[in-house]
């Protein structure tokens, strides 16, 4: 976009940026005061390098030639086959590749193509030479193809030693604070992961409503999340291995013979000598798979190419989807109130199908918000209103306050009034929802309904009516209908009780508020509450 931030400073006030704007053929430089930075400025991220942020984990797994390309004759090759891909692994006496198909009715593709420094260059890899590759992994000479933009990468498998910096005024996140091996899309999930934490708690903080400490539990939930994620996509990408691996193509063997090369004793032959016994030892590797070699009369290749469909068969190849930890993440500290004691029989844990755990819904604090349908009735109750929406449409898109979901019956208004009234003693905003059954009043007595609408109409103002648009609401979050579950800006559960309410709810939901809300804590607040 033409900007750069070229120094950054920060102190316990506010931060200092100095930013350099292209204009034309000159550059402006602007200094900026501000009382934050977030930095999303990528995996190679100056800004982290500034602030003095390192990286831990594995570096440089691997270096890679991305080559964007266009090829609409390509697309409607693919898009005529019975079941196109996504992904494409493509191994050939000439290239090994991974063409990525982003979109197959315009032909945009990015091939990603092995690369070992300083043996191969960059510059080695000009449009004609990358349009040749392409030609090769195809396997179509007349291929019209369209190559945009080549570009080198690194992949490394880290997490940031912190995620801010020492005053913790500059905030790191996506992938300037986790990178990841491009298998199983980790990378932009746990980003946006990222912001959805950060930013209700950013603006919490500059509008009032917390203390910066509630800034510190940003990377206390999300850390152990992109760690997690991390472990998890070396594990699929070292998996996406298999395939190769099982054709006599080894992707340690290509590195012990670079590492060879680039070994004291390999530096002693000279450059040209260098790339080409490299080439040759490739050239060999990749023999392994040409048609000779894997031809029906070769019992080694029979074996190697079973091996490959056993792998393919059982699901131990590279996975793309993960719902449980896409959606099932949980945190286990942070700002919300752990339980006391989880009951085993609550405890539920999902059916692995392969390697992939399903996602299992869950209202255990700090697990996101179960979607379900519903019907939103507002203060006039029943409304004529059929529009159905989910659960997650209860979370304001523009207020940063706290949902709590209750039942239509009487211990469903204690939990309101204890609600409004510790809402109102710590200046928090909380919005009551009161779940009703599919029906409304022909699932209920219409005194119990009417003692309902009774009790809550003082807080009209604050109380929201939904209508499950089917049966099992309460039954999915885990939670007896006479409980309570109390819901952040983000989406994610605070706390819960499973318990009906008592003389001490009042004081479990404000010791829940003043969680979320750290400035508001009392001294009395405790980690834990029923």
């Amino acid at each position: 976009m033409g900007y750069e931030c070229v120094s950054i400073m920060s102190n316990s006030k506010g931060v200092n940026a100095r930013i350099s704007a292209s204009q034309g053929v000159t550059r402006q430089v602007v200094d900026l005061a501000c009382q934050y930075v977030v930095a999303a400025d990528g995996a190679g991220s100056p800004i982290r390098k500034m602030i003095g942020i390192t990286m831990e984990g594995e570096a440089e797994m691997q270096k890679l030639i991305s080559v964007h390309f266009f090829s609409k004759e390509l697309g409607q090759l693919l898009l005529s086959t019975p079941e196109p891909g996504m992904l494409y692994f493509v191994f050939n006496p000439k290239v090994i590749a991974v063409v990525v198909a982003h979109n197959l009715e315009a032909g945009e593709f990015v091939a990603q193509i092995p690369f070992y420094p300083p043996q191969q260059r960059l510059e080695d890899f000009t449009s004609e030479v990358c349009h040749d590759i392409i030609l090769e992994v195809v396997g179509k000479r007349d291929l019209a193809v369209e190559v945009k933009t080549v570009k080198q990468w690194v992949m490394h498998a880290q997490v940031a030693d912190r995620f801010t910096d020492k005053h913790k005024r500059v905030i790191l996140a996506g992938d300037a604070v986790h990178r990841f091996p491009p298998a199983g899309g980790f990378g932009l999930n746990t980003g946006v992961q990222d912001a959805h934490n950060l930013a209700w708690k950013l603006g919490a903080v500059i509008k009032g409503y917390a203390s910066e400490a509630l800034l510190a539990t940003y990377e206390v939930e999300r850390k152990p999340i992109a760690k997690a994620n991390t472990a998890l996509s070396v594990a699929n990408f070292k998996a996406a291995l298999a395939v190769p691996a099982a054709l006599g193509l080894h992707p340690s063997a290509a590195r012990v013979v670079h590492e060879a090369i680039n070994s004291r004793v390999g530096m002693l032959l000279p450059k040209k000598l260098q790339s080409a016994v490299l080439e040759g030892i490739f050239a060999v590797g990749r023999a392994q798979v040409s048609s000779a070699f894997l031809s029906d009369f070769n019992p080694i290749a029979a074996v190697r190419v079973s091996e490959m469909q056993r792998i393919l068969k059982e699901g131990h190849s590279l996975q793309l989807q993960f719902p449980a930890e896409d959606l099932g993440f949980r945190y286990r500290e942070g700002a919300l109130i752990p339980e006391v004691k989880q009951s085993p029989s609550r405890e539920r844990v999902a059916a692995p199908m392969g390697r992939r755990l399903e996602y299992l819904p869950s209202t255990q604090p700090g697990a996101r918000l179960p979607h379900f349908p519903i019907i939103i009735h507002q203060h006039t109750f029943p409304s004529s209103s059929n529009a159905t929406c989910s659960t997650l449409d209860l979370v304001s898109e523009s207020e940063i306050d706290l949902v709590l979901i209750v039942g239509c019956n009487n211990s469903g208004c204690t939990w309101t009034e204890a609600a409004v009234t510790s809402a109102k003693s710590l200046s928090v905003k909380v919005r009551v929802v009161i779940m009703w059954p599919p029906g409304l009043e022909t699932k209920m007595g219409e005194s119990e309904e009417l003692s309902v609408q009774r009790r809550v109409s003082a807080f009209k103002d604050r109380v929201v009516h939904a209508e499950q648009a089917d049966q099992g609401w309460w039954e999915l979050c885990g939670v007896p209908d006479v409980g309570a579950i109390l819901v952040r800006p983000d989406e994610h559960v605070a706390w819960r009780s499973l318990n009906l309410p008592d003389r001490s709810s009042a004081e479990h939901l404000h010791r829940a508020f003043a969680e979320v809300f750290p400035a508001l804590a009392s001294p009395t607040s405790t980690q834990q509450c029923a």
